[in-house]
């Protein structure tokens, strides 16, 4: 299994899914006295306003941080969304750190999750916005974004404040992230979100399935790499029982359609690139080059064939149709599954994480090349700001710390015992680490009630910001340097150890080589186009996900598909992948 993913590797990988994008078959230290080490590529314009070309004295424009010079801060206001496990802002080191270290004077807001799309709607209904809005993209999608920015002009056009001078990580990150910077830009050419941007070809947000490699081992066979070898290791696994469970109660390839639908990875091995949620054929896919329904295509056929076979000979759960987590992860523990549809199966709280790895993406006799969805871009809903605010430039210089090679820190804290950890406890310094994972905390010194890492970064540390560039490489390299004493390391290195890392190694070897065109997961509408979206998927998303169901279980004859075609036109089947056809072809023209 390979340890280190080359610098070479990963750009060539990224531009040719970028050359395919073009082609019209794509996916998509410094210190308070240090200058900013990063540079913007020339080459990159910006629209400009008078106010872009005019810098407020109170900025601090020559270091990445302090944002204000000292003495001159101007007070800003910020809403977050704050879940259970999060405590108020004040008491979070993250606010502590940036009033002393960035010279921010925020007064925040912090909205309970179940609180936040009622909260964030009656904002814009009142025209009463915060300077600043984080962490939002459950509210502020891209037609939220159509609405609020393009047609109500109440969010800011932040192209127009980002430059050279004020935003340069910014610009950097977008040359280096084109996609993101596509998928971040509404169809009148305006910026409205700041994306968080991801490595694409590292392995960390690739979807993946993980089969038990030590069931493989035990019935004689490979991990699969056609849809009929995939058959025949789940026939394997049923009838041969290799964790000694008995043969009724392996399920050989686990979830079901409300939880981790495996469906997805079918779909895929017939062409259809389309993503996890994708499992009963309701989502955009992207089928050579062109957008397709595959619920509507004369392809979902060998799907439904497929999956029914699977039902009928117990190759997927008996409760497939009602399965929930808890069932998936009971099935987990008591080790009844062989191949497990998620990212990790440690999460699972299973002991034996290493005897599992990441399935391939696979061939089928009417599919000769493997596909496999792209790994999301970018996100949006991240970063927006009020159209009203008094203090654009501020706002922005703020954001672009974010994008900065400095940003990680404010994601996931200091270093245990250092300066800048003022009191809180931090992740622990370990410089003999050669790798760049994540360091944990000294679960010792947890506080009462603290159990894991993630309850103590919510509880004490950080909210966890959804946007600039805390998980790209060289942020996550120059904290490993920087904060932790460790070497630079110029080739990613993964350690197989390490939990994340183990999977992201196995995915990238099986999985990654195979990224083909996939359907943007942002796109803007109108509000009479996301009104005419929404209810035909209304009426058609839940007729499919019936019928689906009675052609997998049997209760309908597969001898009626073409029946079932002709019904889907009737209900606008049609319609609704137009819609898609001409997202998919602003994407193509927004990617050049």
């Amino acid at each position: 299994m390979r340890k280190r993913i080359s610098i070479l590797i990963l750009v060539l990988s990224m531009l040719s899914v970028l050359a395919s994008c073009n082609s019209g078959v794509t996916t998509g230290t410094n210190k308070a006295t240090t200058k900013a080490t990063t540079t913007a590529a020339p080459t990159t314009t910006a629209a400009t306003t008078p106010k872009a070309a005019e810098y407020p004295d109170y900025l601090n424009l020559d270091a990445t941080y302090p944002i204000f010079k000292t003495g001159q801060a101007v007070r800003l206001t910020m809403a977050i969304p704050r879940n259970s496990a999060t405590s108020d802002w004040d008491k979070l080191w993250v606010s502590k750190y940036l009033t002393k270290y960035y010279n921010m004077d925020l007064v925040v807001e912090q909205i309970p999750d179940a609180g936040v799309v009622e909260r964030v709607n009656l904002m814009f209904a009142s025209g009463n916005l915060p300077d600043i809005m984080v962490n939002m993209g459950v509210v502020l999608d891209g037609s939220a974004l159509v609405k609020y920015g393009v047609l109500d002009n109440q969010l800011l056009k932040l192209d127009q404040y980002i430059d050279e001078k004020l935003t340069p990580d910014i610009i950097r990150r977008f040359n280096d992230t084109p996609t993101s910077k596509a998928l971040a830009t509404a169809p009148d050419g305006h910026m409205y979100s700041l994306p968080k941007t991801f490595e694409t070809m590292d392995g960390t947000s690739l979807q993946r399935l993980n089969i038990n490699s030590a069931w493989l081992k035990t019935v004689g066979l490979q991990n699969p790499r056609t849809l009929n070898e995939l058959t025949t290791v789940l026939r394997a696994f049923k009838t041969m029982d290799p964790a000694g469970v008995g043969s009724d109660n392996v399920v050989p390839l686990g979830g079901g359609v409300k939880v981790n639908h495996p469906g997805y990875y079918i779909l895929n091995a017939l062409g259809y690139v389309v993503i996890q949620n994708g499992g009963n054929g309701t989502l955009p896919a992207i089928k050579n080059g062109e957008v397709v329904m595959p619920c509507g295509d004369q392809g979902f056929l060998e799907y439904l064939t497929t999956m029914n076979t699977y039902y009928k000979d117990g190759l997927i759960s008996k409760k497939f149709f009602v399965m929930d987590n808890t069932e998936l992860t009971g099935q987990m523990v008591s080790n009844y599954v062989g191949i497990y549809p998620g990212n990790r199966t440690d999460v699972t709280g299973i002991t034996n994480w290493t005897d599992w790895e990441s399935t391939y993406a696979l061939t089928s006799d009417s599919n000769p090349t493997a596909v496999w969805p792209t790994p999301v871009a970018a996100t949006t809903g991240g970063f927006v700001v009020s159209a009203k605010t008094k203090y654009p430039e501020a706002c922005l210089r703020f954001a672009n710390a974010f994008f900065s090679i400095d940003s990680r820190i404010v994601w996931i804290g200091p270093p245990d015992g250092s300066e800048i950890a003022m009191g809180y406890l931090g992740r622990k310094v370990d410089a003999s680490d050669a790798s760049v994972s994540s360091k944990t905390f000294d679960t010792s010194k947890f506080p009462t009630g603290i159990k894991d890492n993630w309850s103590y970064v919510m509880g004490y540390i950080s909210p966890s910001f959804s946007f600039g560039s805390i998980d790209m490489y060289d942020s996550i390299n120059y904290y490993h340097v920087t904060y932790h004493g460790g070497k630079s390391i110029a080739v990613q290195t993964l350690n197989p150890t390490f939990a994340d890392h183990y999977f992201r190694l196995s995915a990238i070897d099986h999985v990654l080589p195979s990224i083909s065109a996939t359907f943007p997961n942002i796109y803007y509408l109108d509000e009479n186009e996301n009104t005419k979206l929404a209810d035909l998927d209304a009426v058609i998303k839940p007729y499919v996900e019936e019928q689906v169901a009675r052609f997998i279980s049997g209760d309908r004859p597969l001898s009626e598909f073409n029946a079932y075609l002709a019904e889907l036109k009737t209900i606008g089947i049609s319609e609704l992948e137009t819609i898609y056809k001409n997202i998919w072809k602003n994407f193509l023209a927004s990617a050049k």
